[in-house]
């Protein structure tokens, strides 16, 4: 749930900044009745927030049903645990983990590296001696999910 909340006040934040800047040059024309500056400011710093959180949230929306078709239809394979780490991506004292496993094929004789989503909590004491089961598209190991269901919604 978290990360929903970063993900969305982060794009919701862009969005809004993008509007701003259309507004700001719809003003801009209104008071010079020039269109050059007002085109120039919606080009460069209007349309690309919009165009970008708006990728980002059909993006983000589209992934619950890629996952599940994923679990419908992907291959189940069986990886072994490589680290948990912690994903420094927001930079504060609030980063969350994610759980490193990897398979190796034996038939083409590769190795994956498969790489949770985020977790919350320090979600180690769940793993010990298991394997972590991730499905993916047979055709492409670059789409998969990994499935973490085993593991609390809160710490304990």
């Amino acid at each position: 749930m978290r990360e929903f909340s970063v993900i969305a006040s982060r794009l919701s934040a862009f969005i809004a900044g993008g509007v701003t800047l259309i507004m700001c040059s719809y003003l801009i024309f209104q008071s010079t009745e020039n269109l050059v500056p007002a085109l120039f400011v919606i080009i460069f710093f209007g349309l690309p927030p919009l165009i970008f959180g708006g990728h980002g949230v059909i993006t983000w929306s589209l992934k619950p049903s890629r996952e599940a078709k994923l679990y419908a239809t992907g291959r189940r394979i069986e990886t072994q645990l490589q680290q948990v780490a912690i994903d420094n991506e927001f930079g504060d004292d609030t980063n969350p983990y994610r759980i490193i496993t990897q398979y190796r094929d034996l038939l083409t004789n590769r190795v994956y590296v498969f790489v949770s989503d985020k977790v919350w909590f320090d979600p180690t004491p769940f793993l010990s001696g298991r394997s972590v089961a991730v499905f993916v598209n047979p055709s492409n190991f670059n789409s998969y999910v990994m499935d973490i269901s085993f593991l609390p919604s809160e710490p304990e």
